[in-house]
């Protein structure tokens, strides 16, 4: 049997790894007093820090003290780009414990050099560009303060990012220095920039046999020769993504700087994305309780660009189950717009009530279920505005709705009450079988940036419909409704957030009143479809409240307003506290809103997956002022 041998290198890298591991195990701990400034103390410990400590280098005092002398020459050097070029540096070396030292650093830094002249100009065609008018307006370095090297180079880039980012690709400093007179100690500052011309888009060139160039000719955001904006650049790359179709996805851009005007054209590589994916979520809020849903996608079904999705829902709340569908396809369009046809299959638990003169409580009347299904042909456009970098969604609709449900048997078994709904429920049909065709259009603007708490943006949702006979629907109604959440950071740890909704429409309410052991009972409710009526109270509504308590007799109503301020304080790293008001109330008639109010205090967990938002509210409206417990996920915005 040959007998194994361990190769000679192997043998040598081993001896060296030792040996290294003996040299170099000696620890160092660097302590820096006199400074205040913390940008400078950091600094020293970064330079002073980095040598390296071995046995060897302390094995002699000689040795010793030409360590502590090159400590004080980085530590030197570590304060000048700060402007202070005569420090007095006074250290101490000692052994703190076997293979430890201790390295104490005294640092006076004395007198800092002080900018005595600044000359600071722009030239070129982006001079009178708003936001390098603003860098210019607050360059830090004036005259009679201190040099800060460090703010010098963040200056010069900044202004570089700048102009890059509004297209002035070549932009260059034609002067920049720094002169010293250390004798006097003072700095004369010079930097002259100049943008050049601005560079503007050019060709798009795609690199892929997935789908028809002609269903990509509408992402952009731009159009040939419009000027180069980095925003538009990262906009089209999301886009791309955002479409579903692809796993990779590069854009390389090819600048035509010697060409007049400066052009950037883009070269597109694309990789097909797996047709097909499958998404399950289980979870828990106090608005729905338990949860759980599962999507099926189809990202492409032909090059046309088309895609399917069904998914099925559940909810515990209500006992809500949907079974869902969408089938998009791009329009062949000089823009981003694509129909959509959508399926939504429904059931969900409802309890009438009536509204007291005696008490604040709702006895229940009937309970039921209402079972929907819907169909929804729309054309949805992407709108590009001038003054933001995110898109409304706008989405012109037509949309058939066969509705019914089953209130049969009274929940309360005195018969006085029993025959109340049901005199109520045969008058006039308002829950038996129809149908309604609206058409209408909405519009969906989010703008969300940031993460965790530093999340700030707002969002802001509209619609309005209308049903009419005219063209079959058995409904006659018109609704009009409009929301907006703003969130603000502010003072660093401060966040503000406000939002508010209103929904109007018009279509015939019922209401029925009756004495019933002395009490008179009533019951409002509109004509309007289940599927349409507001409801206000729940996490994202009025806390305090339950989940959709707040409307006439429990089941709807024509018309909403609700409104909120909440203010929250950021005491650790991603957590929070929060101080709320809220306030609003879904109702039939506007002369009887009757606006409920809720107070509360809240916890916020700043996770990777979304802020966890733990609130206990008070209901001001309810005998005996209940506390609510309210549970969400995810940021307020959306």
């Amino acid at each position: 049997m040959r007998p194994y041998l361990i190769p000679i290198q192997f043998i040598l890298l081993t001896a060296l790894l030792l040996l290294s591991f003996a040299v170099w195990s000696e620890t160092l701990e660097v302590r820096v007093s006199g400074l205040q400034n913390e940008k400078l103390l950091e600094n020293v410990k970064a330079y002073v820090s980095g040598q390296w400590v071995s046995s060897s280098s302390m094995s002699s005092q000689h040795r010793r003290d030409r360590f502590r002398a090159d400590a004080e020459t980085s530590a030197a050097k570590a304060v000048r780009p700060y402007g202070y070029y005569f420090p007095r540096i006074e250290s101490k070396l000692v052994q703190s414990a076997e293979q430890a030292w201790l390295l104490e650093l005294s640092i006076e830094p004395g007198d800092a050099v002080k900018v005595r002249e600044l000359v600071l100009e722009v030239k070129g065609e982006g001079s009178t560009l708003d936001t390098i008018v603003e860098w210019k307006t607050n360059w830090p370095l004036l005259p009679g303060m201190r040099l800060d090297q460090v703010a010098w180079d963040q200056q010069k880039e900044a202004v570089l990012d700048l102009a890059e980012d509004s297209g002035y690709l070549s932009a260059v400093f034609e002067i920049s220095t720094i002169e010293l007179n250390l004798e006097e100690n003072f700095a004369d500052l010079t930097l002259v920039l100049n943008t050049g011309p601005r560079a503007v888009m050019g060709d798009i060139q795609y690199e892929q046999d997935i789908v028809r160039d002609s269903v990509l000719e509408g992402l952009p955001r731009f159009n040939k020769g419009d000027y180069y904006r980095t925003w538009l650049v990262n906009k089209f790359r999301t886009d791309l993504w955002r479409t579903g179709y692809f796993d990779e996805i590069d854009v390389i851009e090819q600048r035509r700087l010697e060409q007049d005007p400066q052009r950037v054209d883009f070269k597109v590589t694309l990789k097909e994305r797996k047709k097909n994916t499958h998404q399950g979520t289980v979870g828990y809020g106090t608005d729905s309780q338990f949860r759980m849903q599962y999507r099926w996608q189809q990202h492409l079904l032909s090059k046309r660009g088309d895609s399917i999705g069904i998914g099925l829902g559940w909810q515990q709340k209500h006992d809500e189950l949907a079974l869902f569908s969408e089938y998009r396809v791009p329009r062949q369009v000089r823009s981003n717009q694509y129909w959509l046809l959508g399926s939504v299959l429904k059931t969900e638990a409802e309890n009438l009530k009536a509204s007291s003169q005696m008490t604040d409580g709702q006895p229940s009347l009937i309970s039921g279920r209402v079972r929907d299904f819907r169909v929804r042909l729309g054309k949805v456009n992407l709108r590009d505005i001038n003054f933001s970098q995110e898109q409304i969604i706008e989405t012109m609709f037509v949309q058939l709705l066969l509705e019914k449900s089953d209130f049969q048997n009274p929940s309360i078994e005195s018969v006085s009450l029993s025959e109340f709904p049901r005199t109520f429920i045969n008058k006039d049909n308002f829950f038996d079988p129809s149908h309604s065709i609206t058409l209408g259009m909405e519009w969906d603007w989010p703008v969300v940036q940031g993460t965790r708490f530093n999340t700030t943006g707002h969002h802001e949702r509209a619609w309005v419909f209308t049903a009419n006979n005219t063209w079959g629907s058995e409904r006659e109604f018109t609704q009009a409704y409009l929301s907006s959440r703003w969130n603000f950071v502010f003072a660093n740890r401060w966040k503000l957030l406000v939002r508010g909704e209103v929904g109007y429409t018009d279509a015939v309410v019922r209401e029925i009143e009756k004495e019933v052991d002395g009490d008179i009972l009533s019951v409002s409710v509109t004509e309007l479809p289940f599927l349409y009526r507001f409801k206000a109270g729940g996490n994202r509504s009025v806390r305090g409240y339950g989940f959709e308590e707040l409307s006439n007799n429990n089941i709807g109503s024509n018309n909403v307003l609700t409104a909120s301020a909440e203010l929250e304080y950021q005491f650790k790293t991603d957590w929070s506290l929060a101080a709320f008001y809220d306030i609003g109330n879904a109702f039939n008639a506007w002369s009887d809103t009757d606006l409920r109010t809720g107070i509360g205090v809240g916890l916020r967990w700043y996770t990777i997956a979304g802020a966890i938002r733990v609130d206990i509210a008070q209901a001001q409206d309810i005998d005996g002022k209940p506390w609510q417990l309210h549970l969400t996920i995810g940021t307020p915005l959306l």
